[in-house]
């Protein structure tokens, strides 16, 4: 999923858009390499996938005061399953947070300034003052870095910061966007939950509601199987988990498995929508802590009734619902408008991961209901 920019386009802005865009694409690969010599010597050389929302892979090798340690994680939301020195086996612990190469590129690249130093045919690249505070936790050297970003794709190419005597290095290069759909987990169920529908469902219903739990599930980052059973005119759909800790929010799975996933945007004293779903080509993230906000981009009949509805009332506040919830606000007016809205979330970044899993995987056109959850709760 390749975003086009609102042009004309702010070259100031470039990084951070193009992190904009890591954020929503499926998948992308990676090389990663690091070095430091503070407080003592660690070096790392790794290959990894990254899928969205919250999973990842990584394979490679750690070196730490001469010792070399092969390294395999695979990861998903705050844990991370390794093998156990004991048993040899898979096993579910919490995610460490060196190995969440998104969390790191955040920390990274925040209150940041990017300086534009060169520009060819097929790229930007800029200079800019990294954190990285695992590197050089005594804030003992100067590390400069530069980002490469892709000018037809407005994606990062490459990411790499260094002192100037080379003692420290970190170096991540991404290729292989949107070709990886998925991580293969260990599956250790724990729970399940049991949905069903009020009304007789058809062979068709029941495959179409299979299908948007299955995406929704998926977009979300659950590790999970599910299956659907019709018996006399009752259709179950049974799906299995494996719930990582005590902590976990069913509140936000339960959203997740029955909301009907209707999205509209309101002016803020109106029940009747301005737009709703037909009038929308596509939703993403563009900020989470401390600003969390969406951007949702129109197609051609949204931008046309959208500038109808600015035209007629001037500067307004808007809100954005799901369902029945109000999920965002907005204020715009007619010169502000292209083709877009930047709209404020009113949550944190779990339950805007969980939303733009409804919103991505399809709306339920038949309403479902939880009828048991058994397991870890």
């Amino acid at each position: 999923m390749l975003i086009c920019p609102v042009y004309p386009l702010n070259l100031d802005s470039i990084p951070y858009i193009a992190f904009i865009n890591l954020r929503n694409q499926s998948s992308f690969c990676y090389n990663y390499k690091f070095k430091s010599d503070t407080p003592h010597d660690v070096a790392g050389e790794f290959k990894g996938l990254v899928v969205f929302p919250n999973q990842e892979e990584r394979n490679g090798t750690l070196i730490r005061k001469d010792k070399k340690i092969n390294y395999k994680i695979k990861a998903r939301g705050n844990y991370q399953y390794d093998i156990s020195k004991e048993t040899k086996k898979w096993q579910l612990t919490p995610r460490d947070i060196e190995s969440n190469l998104m969390s790191t590129m955040e920390r990274t690249i925040t209150n940041t300034k990017f300086y534009l130093i060169k520009e060819d045919s097929k790229n930007y690249i800029y200079s800019f003052y990294p954190n990285l505070v695992f590197l050089d936790p005594t804030f003992s050297r100067k590390l400069s870095a530069t980002l490469v970003v892709n000018k037809k794709t407005l994606l990062p190419q490459s990411i790499a910061a260094s002192d100037s005597a080379k003692k420290i290095f970190w170096q991540v290069a991404f290729s292989n966007y949107n070709t990886k759909k998925w991580i293969k987990f260990p599956f250790l169920q724990n729970s399940k939950i049991t949905l069903s529908s009020d009304t007789t469902l058809s062979v068709t219903q029941t495959g179409n509601i299979t299908e948007v739990l299955t995406k929704r599930l998926e977009l979300a980052g659950e590790n999970f199987r599910i299956k659907s059973k019709t018996k006399g005119k009752i259709t179950t759909f049974e799906i299995n988990l494996e719930i990582p800790g005590e902590n976990y929010d069913y509140k936000l799975l339960e959203k997740l498995l029955i909301s009907p996933g209707k999205l509209t945007i309101h002016s803020s004293n109106e029940s009747v929508p301005v737009l709703d779903e037909s009038k929308i080509s596509d939703i993403r993230i563009t900020g989470f802590e401390p600003y969390p906000a969406i951007e949702i981009i129109l197609n051609e009949a949204g931008i046309h009734q959208m500038t109808e509805q600015l035209n007629q009332a001037g500067f307004s506040p808007y809100k954005v619902v799901l369902d029945s919830s109000e999920i965002g606000t907005f204020n715009i007016d007619k010169t502000d408008f292209f083709d877009r809205i930047i709209s404020l979330f009113l949550t944190n970044r779990n339950e805007i991961m969980i939303t733009m899993a409804i919103l991505k995987g399809g709306a339920l056109l038949e309403p479902l209901k939880i009828i048991t959850i058994e397991g870890t709760r």
